[in-house]
């Protein structure tokens, strides 16, 4: 089964269709995979189940995070196949562009069933356990250079076509993601010290709250945005914002 479908609002999906003049943003939600096994069963009636629900729904097609590697190509061939005419985008890891090999052959078959791939550059230190940066930009060059390179150099134009570089609209207040009105609402109730850390480049905030607690807060801000946006543009690749109602609504002058 697809749970989720109760959240489905399709009155916002009309309205924002309506607003269309040439081109239509397309509509993709996410898809997870959270069953602990998976048969040639399972896949048949995912094919129908993924296939059904984008008929009904009129959904452009999906964003899939079921891992990135060359063993998950197979089952996104099986899904191409359901989906024909959809947009499928694959969510990765940065860490998972160095386990490929035979880079060619993995980017043909990536090319036969995936439209985007999006490198969740983003939420370096969570996944570390500790507090710090979000989207360091050394991190980001990394992230982007491991995917071009899974490519031979002749390749490599081809890879970045795919590539959708992660870029957050949301922080971090230590260990607890944090979104656009929690942020001026720290910075309307609290006295701040903000530090642009050239390290990371990225900026810094620290309060402390009512019961004594220092707090160490990472949110983007405009500079963070546009350097990120301009390699991306530099390198000719994609951007995919995690995401756009977490933001601040100055974020969208960059765009």
């Amino acid at each position: 089964m697809i749970a989720g479908k109760q959240d489905i609002d399709e009155g916002w999906m009309r309205e924002v269709r309506s607003h269309c003049v040439s081109k239509c943003p397309y509509i993709v939600p996410r898809i997870m995979w959270e069953a602990d096994r998976f048969s040639p069963e399972d896949l048949a009636d995912l094919k129908r189940l993924l296939a059904d629900t984008a008929q009904q729904y009129q959904f452009d097609g999906f964003v899939f995070e079921f891992g990135f590697s060359s063993g998950i190509l197979p089952l996104m061939m099986e899904i191409r196949s359901a989906l024909e005419g959809k947009q499928i985008i694959l969510v990765a890891h940065p860490e998972a562009a160095t386990s490929i090999r035979d880079g060619d052959s993995f980017l043909s078959a990536l090319n036969a069933c995936v439209n985007y791939v999006v490198i969740m550059s983003y939420d370096y230190s969570v996944r570390r356990g500790k507090v710090g940066p979000n989207a360091p930009m050394r991190f980001f060059k990394e992230s982007m250079r491991d995917f071009i390179h899974i490519a031979s150099k002749s390749k490599q134009r081809e890879m970045i076509a795919h590539m959708l570089m992660g870029i957050p609209f949301y922080g971090y207040d230590g260990m607890n993601a944090i979104t656009g009105p929690v942020y001026i609402d720290v910075l309307k109730h609290y006295t701040v010290e903000m530090e642009y850390r050239e390290k990371d480049e990225e900026c810094a905030m620290r309060y402390v709250d009512e019961k004594a607690k220092l707090h160490t807060v990472y949110y983007p801000t405009l500079k963070f945005l546009a350097e990120r946006i301009a390699l991306a543009k530099k390198v000719k690749c994609g951007i995919a914002i995690w995401e756009l109602g977490q933001g601040l609504d100055y974020f969208f002058d960059l765009l």
